[in-house]
């Protein structure tokens, strides 16, 4: 059985955020007992089919350690019922969160300020972190899609960049309908099957931009200097390990830190106790480990 309930807590009131082209998201805070000038903010972005319900055990878990938690929901994903899977571009993403970085620090002035990326959502986190480094302390990687293993077969990504061109917000399906790529914990595959608000389809435009965002990865992003937590499931079978261990070396240029979980899978909130990873990122927050590359 996994360590949190399942299904998860529910969750919170929804915070409206409305960005500067008009769209409203969604986003959940999690309050610690006070806040102080010293304590830390982490900003959580969740994966390609995931929403921040998955997600409110470890916020809970981590607020009650005394961090400021808030976790964005994505534009199309969750309840979001606007252009469901869709989105404009990957730098409207990476501007929304921006925005809403700024936003909070206004509400929130001092303390500590991170971000954390979710599978799929480490893609958009290390591209804020590598072009807006101003706005945060530091860089939390939770097994995230920079070199994912899974992808639509060949006929469908012809079929994908075909529609780009002519009908752009046409959906596909995305290619993780097996919950077992996530965790291997039958209770929490029943409710992935079951979760309505999980995202089963993108439009070409999504799946285009994703690519998009590979290529400036590659041959156009400079890295990011702030110090780096890298969490990785040794059973992943949706993110490349190795190839994102190299990537992670050639992008971030601070302090890196990388724990991998030998028996772990996909979602890291899935598993179990013997899985500590919410008291290695606790500690990470805290500045009580020294970092290491």
């Amino acid at each position: 059985m996994a360590e949190r309930s399942c299904p998860p807590d529910p969750l919170g009131h929804p915070h409206p955020f409305p960005c500067s082209d008009g769209h409203q998201l969604a986003f959940y805070e999690y309050l610690p007992t006070s806040i102080q000038p010293q304590t830390t903010h982490v900003v959580f972005l969740h994966g390609i089919q995931s929403h921040a319900g998955w997600y409110t055990g470890s916020c809970n878990e981590l607020a009650a350690k005394g961090h400021h938690i808030l976790f964005l929901n994505r534009r199309g994903s969750g309840k979001d019922p606007v252009r469901r899977g869709d989105l404009p571009g990957w730098r409207r993403l990476v501007l929304d969160v921006r925005e809403f970085l700024q936003n909070q620090q206004q509400k929130h002035p001092g303390g500590r300020w991170f971000l954390g990326g979710i599978s799929w959502g480490g893609k958009i986190a290390s591209a804020v972190a590598a072009r807006c480094p101003d706005l945060i302390e530091g860089l939390i990687l939770v097994c995230p899609g920079l070199v994912p293993l899974v992808s639509p077969p060949l006929s469908k990504r012809l079929a994908i960049v075909l529609s780009s061109l002519f009908w752009p917000a046409k959906q596909f399906a995305i290619p993780l309908a097996d919950p077992a790529l996530f965790t291997s914990h039958s209770l929490w595959q029943a409710y992935l099957c079951k979760d309505e608000d999980s995202l089963r389809t993108a439009t070409a435009r999504f799946f285009v931009n994703s690519v998009r965002l590979d290529i400036w990865f590659r041959f156009s992003c400079r890295g990011w200097k702030v110090p780096t937590l890298l969490l990785l499931a040794g059973n992943d079978r949706i993110v490349n390990n190795k190839a994102t261990r190299d990537r992670i070396g050639d992008l971030a240029q601070g302090p890196t830190r990388i724990v991998e979980y030998p028996n772990a899978n996909h979602t890291l909130e899935f598993e179990g106790p013997e899985v500590p990873w919410i008291n290695d990122l606790d500690q990470w927050l805290l500045g009580n480990r020294t970092p290491e590359k």
